[in-house]
């Protein structure tokens, strides 16, 4: 599967195609609101989520779109396709 991420102070985003599923690593242990936007930058979903869960996006229709997840401190963004 193909994995495209942007690291901030040890925090990656990362959307995995295999599962189509987004995931965080980071060294934070606080909760991380995910905005999911289209590819008009059109906010369509929100989530909160802590470094170790998965946040699946199966349910998206086919099109490219950006997850921007952020702890107040660190943010970290992905591009990724649902095909």
């Amino acid at each position: 599967g193909s994995e495209m991420c942007i690291r901030d102070r040890g925090t990656t985003l990362k959307f995995i195609s295999d599962t189509q599923a987004i995931s965080i690593q980071s060294d934070s242990e606080g909760d991380f609101a995910v905005g999911i936007y289209d590819a008009t930058g059109k906010l369509i979903a929100t989530s909160k989520m802590t470094a170790d869960q998965m946040l699946s996006v199966r349910q998206l229709a086919p099109g490219m779109y950006i997850a921007a997840a952020t702890d107040g401190e660190r943010k970290a963004t992905v591009k990724f396709i649902i095909k």
